[in-house]
C-alpha cells in the first residue's frame, strides 16, 4: 500500500521534470518508504521477502516511467521544432498557402497569400474561403471539399480567384487533405500560384498558331491532339471539338497508322538531339494526310519540339502541297515533251547542216569547174592572139582572170564558213604555247613594212592552235591589208581572266567609222571597193562565227583616223557549241 501511495509523486516528477527528476523522486520515495513505513521503522533493513519484491518493483517502475517520460518529452520537442520549422517555411514562402476546415473556414494565411490576394491574415482567418472565389466559380468549392473529405488530393487545378481590389487572378491550385494524429481528415491545405503571365503567353501562342497560314497541330507525348487552328479544320474537314483529345493518327491514311506511333516515340525519345530546331518529317518520302471524308492529299510536315509544364510536346506545321505536286507533274511533262521536241529539232538541224555542207561542197566544186575553163580559155586566147591584142584587150584579159580568182576565193570562203563549228582534227585537240602559236602565224603572213609586236604574256599560256590561229591570222591580215600606209605597227596582246583568255589586235590604221562597226561583221561586206583591196568580204564574218561557236565574245573599238582594236575572249577549255563536226579538214588561209 505504501508503494502505491508514493507512485503518483514519481509519475508527476517524471512527467514534469523528465528523466533525472523522475529517478530522484523514485529513490527518495523508496528511502522514505523503507525508513518511515516498513517495519521496523527507523531502520533501512527489510526483513520480509514481500517487502524486498515490492521495493524492486517500485524502483523498476519508477525508472521505466522516467525513461518513457524523457522519450516523450524529446519527441514532443522535436515535433514542436518541426512544426515551428514548417510554420516558418509556410509563412516565408512566396507561394500562397492557405489552410481551411472541412466547412471552408480559413485557419491560416501566409505572406505569399497576402501578396497574391491582397488580404492580411487578420482580415481572412475565421472567414469562409468563398471570400476569394468569384461568383462564376462558386460551384467549384463544394466539389473540392467533397474530395477533401474523401482524402483525395486536387492537383494543378487551374481557375480564377478574386483579389481584394476585385480584379481576377489566373491561379493554379493544389489542395491536400490535413489529418489529425488519428489520421482523420480535418481540413485542407491549398497552394495557389499566379499563372497569369503564363496564361497570357499561352494565349499569345494560341493566337499565333491560329493566325498561321498553314495547318498547325500540337500533340502530347502520347500522341493526343492538344491544339489545332482554323487552317487544320479547313484542310482536314474536322471541327476543333472532333479532333481535340484524339490520336494524331486520325489525320493519317490507314496504311500509315500502325507505323506512326513508333516514329512518334522515336522523335520524343531524342529531345536533346532535337533541340529547338524545326525538323522536316519524312525526308525523302511522300507524305499524305487523310480528310474526314476519307480523301487523301500530299503534305509536307515540319516538327518543332516545345517544352511545356505538361512535358515535351510537338507542334507540327502541315502544308498542303497538292498544287506544288500538280505543277511539278506539269513541269515534268513539259520537260519530257520539250526534250522530245529538242531531240527532233536537233536531228533536223543536224540533217539540214549536213545537207548545207554537202551543198556548199558540191556547189563549190561544180562552180569551180567552169571557172577553171574560163581561166584556161582566157590564157590560151592571150597566148594565141598575143600579137593581135591591143593594150586595152590585154588589161581586160588580166581583169577577167582576176575576177575568176576572186570568185574561186569566194567559193572557198563560203565552204569554210559553212564548216565552222563542225570541223575538227588533231589541231583542235593538241596544246601548244602561246608564243609558238604567234610564231607560226607570223611565218604564214606577209608582214613586209609592218612591225608586229607580240605581248610577252603569250609565253605563259597554253592553247589549242585551231581555230584560234585562223582567228588571229584573219585579224592581223586585215590590219595590214586595210592599212592606209605601206608601213605601220600592229600589237597583239593577251590577258588571263580566270576561265577565259582576253585577246586584242590593235593597229594604227585609218580606223573605222562607228556607223560601220556592225556592218563589217556581215558576209560579203567591205569598206573599200574590191578593185582596191582584194578579198571576199567573208573574213570578219568567219572570225565572229568562230568566236561565238566556242563561247567567246567579240567587240570593236575604233574611231575614224585613230586606228582599230579588235578584242575577243576565248575559253581556256575549248568546247564547240555547235553540232558534231564533219571531218573535211579546215581552211587556214586568212580572208577578207
Amino acid at each position: 500500500m505504501a508503494f502505491v501511495t508514493f507512485s503518483p509523486a514519481v509519475f508527476l516528477a517524471a512527467m514534469v521534470g523528465g528523466f533525472w527528476p523522475g529517478v530522484l523522486a523514485t529513490f527518495l520515495s523508496a528511502l522514505s518508504i523503507d525508513y518511515f513505513v516498513i517495519a521496523p521503522t527507523g531502520s533501512m533493513i527489510l526483513t520480509k521477502t514481500s517487502d524486498d519484491v515490492g521495493m524492486g518493483v517500485f524502483l523498476a517502475t519508477g525508472m521505466a516511467v522516467s525513461v518513457m517520460s524523457e522519450m516523450l518529452r524529446r519527441a514532443e520537442k522535436r515535433a514542436e521544432e518541426k512544426n515551428a520549422l514548417l510554420a516558418a517555411i509556410v509563412l516565408s514562402s512566396e507561394d500562397a498557402i492557405v489552410s481551411k476546415t472541412l466547412d471552408g473556414i480559413i485557419t491560416s494565411w501566409n505572406r505569399g497569400a497576402q501578396n497574391l490576394l491582397g488580404y492580411t491574415p487578420e482580415e481572412v482567418i475565421g472567414r469562409h474561403i468563398s471570400l476569394i472565389i468569384p461568383p462564376e466559380h462558386a460551384h467549384e468549392e463544394p466539389r473540392i471539399l467533397d474530395r477533401l473529405r474523401k482524402g483525395e488530393v486536387v492537383e494543378h487545378f487551374e481557375t480564377q480567384r478574386a483579389h481584394k481590389d476585385g480584379h481576377l487572378i489566373q491561379a493554379s491550385i493544389t489542395i491536400s487533405p490535413m489529418r489529425d494524429h488519428n489520421g482523420a481528415v480535418i481540413g485542407g491545405s491549398k497552394i495557389l500560384r499566379d499563372v497569369s503571365d503564363r496564361k497570357r503567353a499561352d494565349e499569345k501562342f494560341r493566337l499565333v498558331v491560329e493566325a498561321a497560314p498553314n495547318a498547325m497541330v500540337m500533340i502530347h507525348q502520347d500522341g493526343r491532339i492538344a491544339l489545332i487552328n482554323a487552317q487544320t479544320e479547313q484542310a482536314f474537314g474536322y471541327t476543333r471539338e472532333e479532333l481535340l483529345g484524339q490520336p494524331v493518327e486520325v489525320l493519317l491514311p490507314e496504311r500509315f497508322r500502325d507505323a506512326h506511333p513508333g516514329h512518334r516515340s522515336g522523335f520524343f525519345a531524342r529531345p536533346d538531339a532535337i533541340g529547338a530546331s524545326v525538323r522536316s518529317m519524312g525526308l525523302g518520302r511522300d507524305l499524305y494526310g487523310r480528310r474526314k471524308d476519307g480523301s487523301e492529299f500530299p503534305i509536307e510536315v515540319g516538327l518543332n519540339p516545345i517544352r511545356t509544364e505538361q512535358g515535351l510536346m510537338v507542334l507540327s506545321a502541315i502544308i498542303d502541297i497538292s498544287e506544288r505536286k500538280r505543277l511539278e507533274t506539269n513541269v515534268r511533262e513539259f520537260n519530257r515533251v520539250l526534250e522530245i521536241q529538242v531531240s527532233e529539232r536537233t536531228a533536223e538541224l543536224r540533217y539540214a547542216n549536213q545537207e548545207l555542207e554537202e551543198f556548199a561542197y558540191v556547189a563549190s566544186h561544180d562552180l569551180k569547174a567552169p571557172l577553171r575553163v574560163i581561166d584556161n580559155c582566157s590564157r590560151w586566147m592571150a597566148e594565141d592572139l598575143e600579137e593581135h591584142l591591143s593594150e586595152e584587150s590585154r588589161e581586160n584579159m588580166a581583169l577577167l582572170r582576176g575576177r575568176v580568182k576572186r570568185m574561186e576565193k569566194l567559193l572557198d570562203d563560203l565552204l569554210a564558213y559553212a564548216r565552222i563549228g563542225r570541223v575538227t582534227d588533231a589541231r583542235y585537240i593538241e596544246t601548244i604555247s602561246g608564243d609558238t602559236l604567234m610564231r607560226n602565224i607570223l611565218e604564214l603572213l606577209a608582214t613586209e613594212g609592218f612591225e608586229v609586236k607580240v605581248s610577252p604574256s603569250f609565253a605563259a599560256i597554253q592553247v589549242n592552235p585551231m581555230p584560234l590561229q585562223q582567228v588571229l591570222m584573219n585579224l592581223i591580215s586585215n590590219a595590214i591589208k586595210h592599212h592606209d600606209k605601206r608601213t605601220g605597227c600592229i600589237e597583239v596582246m593577251v590577258e588571263d581572266r580566270g576561265t577565259m583568255y582576253a585577246f586584242a589586235v590593235k593597229d594604227d590604221g585609218p580606223g573605222i567609222p562607228a556607223r560601220f562597226h556592225e556592218q563589217i561583221f556581215k558576209m560579203f561586206q567591205t569598206l573599200r571597193p574590191r578593185d582596191q583591196v582584194e578579198g571576199s568580204g567573208m573574213g570578219l564574218a568567219m572570225v565572229r562565227k568562230h568566236i561565238e561557236v566556242f563561247g567567246g565574245t567579240l567587240n570593236l573599238e575604233s574611231e575614224e583616223g585613230k586606228g582599230s582594236t579588235f578584242r575577243f575572249t576565248w575559253p581556256k577549255e575549248q568546247h564547240m557549241r555547235g553540232e558534231e563536226g564533219a571531218t573535211h579538214g579546215s581552211i587556214l588561209q586568212p580572208t577578207n
